[in-house]
């Protein structure tokens, strides 16, 4: 006798292939990379592009939801031109793909064509997998004429909102990724991080091509930043074995800009301790500890390096190596959640050098505390000193008294 759970095994077979199926278009499209292969084309990122295909997913399913009962052919063709659309699409935007001359929506309709095109071959593929295993479901003979209108119109509703999901949600996703890009590649750029910033950069180039960094076109900004890589590489890899203690501290400048931090911990070691010492190494070692996630050690770093400059006397070099040494603390701090810790680390720093962006840092500290008014004080500090943040900081500031509001929480 049939189970009772056995008519529905077949229709969840071939659900679980057009799964495993979309993810193996997962892959395969994780190989069509950008020519300096630091993003993945007209996705950027990996997020993106799962984001694009599982949720061109039901809308596809929805659309060939009568497959089962459809001939061979039709999944066939449904399969191959699925597939086969994906691919041209795919092959057409890596050779004419232009740079800066496709807008972010053009982008955004590219790619729900290829995630419902990848969506709808695997779901043909599905389908004929099941009837060639033996699912030879006939049409329901409930379903006549009579009643096509009405199954329409039931229909839309369900249809409307498959469609929303296949246009709408990656656009806004792609829109957040893309804004979050692009304030991590300016953070990026500030800090000389030269390769973390020519990857951003593609990847940013991917979802945004006409964007401006700093009044710079990405189109421009972009092979600026590849050169500059390569001319970092070619020089360490042409560099004699370095001797001096200012070829070394070139080439740890040289690693931290590549993001080679294992190898510049290497070289920063014997600089830390014994007749080699110096304490601008303890300085980088901090950085490296931190930008490899692990701010334990970072901490520790930075907590030597303020050891050592306040037992020396009053200088620019003590007054700089304190200012480093409090910054990377504080940093730390924020990442280990020792809220104590990271105010006291920017209250010193402020102490210290009363400058903009000091008290900028140990206002956003107290907005990120909800500490409200000790922040507001401190970033119209921030503005006194430096008036080129005055937009910025009128526009934090038009904010911060709604920050962290609720029913349980008010304006402090």
């Amino acid at each position: 006798m049939m189970s009772p759970v056995q008519p529905n095994a077949k229709p969840l077979l071939s659900h679980a292939i057009a799964l495993l199926t979309l993810a193996s278009w997962v892959g395969l499209l994780l190989q069509w990379r950008t020519p300096a292969g630091d993003a993945i084309l007209v996705f950027a990122r990996v997020d993106v592009l799962v984001c694009s295909l599982f949720l061109s997913l039901p809308l596809a399913l929805e659309w060939l939801r009568r497959g089962r009962s459809a001939s061979p052919g039709i999944s066939a063709a449904a399969m191959f031109c699925g597939w086969g659309s994906t691919a041209a699409l795919m092959v057409w935007a890596a050779s004419t793909l232009p740079r800066g001359e496709f807008s972010e929506w053009s982008l955004v309709a590219i790619r729900g064509a290829i995630g419902l095109c990848v969506a709808s071959g695997s779901v043909g593929f599905a389908n004929l997998v099941a009837r060639l295993a033996g699912d030879r479901r006939d049409r329901d003979p409930s379903m006549s004429p009579d009643g096509d209108i009405e199954r329409v119109l039931s229909a839309w509703p369900r249809r409307t909102i498959f469609a929303g999901l296949w246009i709408l949600v990656p656009a806004v996703y792609a829109h957040a990724v893309a804004a979050d890009l692009q304030k991590a590649l300016t953070e990026s750029l500030q800090n000389q991080r030269i390769a973390l910033a020519a990857r951003q950069a593609d990847q940013l180039s991917q979802l945004v091509p006409t964007q401006t960094i700093d009044g710079t076109p990405l189109v421009t900004l972009l092979p600026q930043l590849q050169q500059r890589r390569t001319q970092l590489i070619d020089q360490l890899a042409d560099a004699a074995e370095p001797t001096s203690l200012g070829e070394i501290a070139q080439q740890i400048t040289t690693l931290v800009q590549l993001e080679r931090h294992g190898e510049a911990l290497r070289r920063i070691e014997p600089l830390t301790h014994g007749a080699n010492f110096h304490p601008v190494a303890l300085d980088y070692q901090g950085l490296c500890f931190q930008r490899m996630e692990r701010p334990e050690e970072s901490m520790a770093a930075y907590r030597r390096s303020l050891e050592f400059w306040m037992s020396q006397p009053d200088s620019d070099a003590k007054t700089a190596g304190l200012v480093s040494g409090y910054k990377g603390i504080g940093f730390a701090a924020r990442r280990l959640q020792m809220r104590l810790l990271e105010e006291q680390a920017y209250q010193q720093l402020v102490e210290i050098a009363p400058t903009g962006e000091h008290h900028f840092l140990l206002a956003q500290c107290y907005r990120e505390h909800q500490k409200t008014r000790l922040a507001s004080e401190q970033f119209q500090a921030a503005m006194q000193r430096d008036p080129s943040m005055q937009s910025q900081i009128e526009a934090i500031l038009a904010t911060l008294s709604m920050d962290h509001f609720s029913c349980l929480s008010v304006p402090r």
